[in-house]
């Protein structure tokens, strides 16, 4: 199964959604900041995603494994001088997320936000791990702003350098 990075350029910001190759998501992302639309949602496939005019304005798709080093490699070059947000959403497993939490935490700045999401189906673990191991980060529950969330403890915002 391929998964992808996903940029979203918003300015001196930018948006790294990592996820599975459907695009839905990241085409919804990207579109939100510009204007919100009924039909994102209805996205199946990352190749409808990539050719969505707004994809194409402000959405840079990197294909390849989220943890493999050429990839993590890319996006820290392309997150140089931008702040930062992190959205992990492909592979649930803990060693997986583990990885992603260890490759993408340093892109984001203090008060910064890494978002994890569907964390019921098997990320809980690793983020519990990546909590005890850096005091610079917390789970900020107050984002949680719905009882059935999917991202239980996964709004990870950085509080120290």
């Amino acid at each position: 199964m391929k998964t992808f990075v996903a940029i979203s350029w918003l300015g001196l910001f930018a948006l790294f959604s990592l996820g599975f190759v459907s695009g839905a998501s990241t085409a919804h992302t990207g579109n939100n900041t510009e204007t919100e639309s009924p039909h994102a949602e209805e996205i199946a496939e990352y190749e409808r995603a990539i050719n969505l005019p707004i994809s194409r304005r402000r959405v840079e798709f990197i294909l390849g494994s989220s943890t493999d080093p050429e990839v993590v490699e890319k996006v820290h070059q392309r997150a140089k001088g931008k702040r930062v947000m992190v959205l992990l959403d492909s592979l649930h497993s803990k060693k997986h997320v583990a990885a992603e939490l260890k490759a993408y935490a340093p892109l984001v700045p203090v008060g910064g936000y890494l978002i994890v999401q569907d964390t019921p189906v098997g990320p809980g673990e690793a983020i519990a791990e990546f909590l005890a191991a850096n005091d610079n980060w917390i789970a900020d529950r107050r984002r949680e702003r719905y009882p059935d969330t999917n991202s239980v403890n996964g709004y990870l915002r950085r509080i120290k350098p």
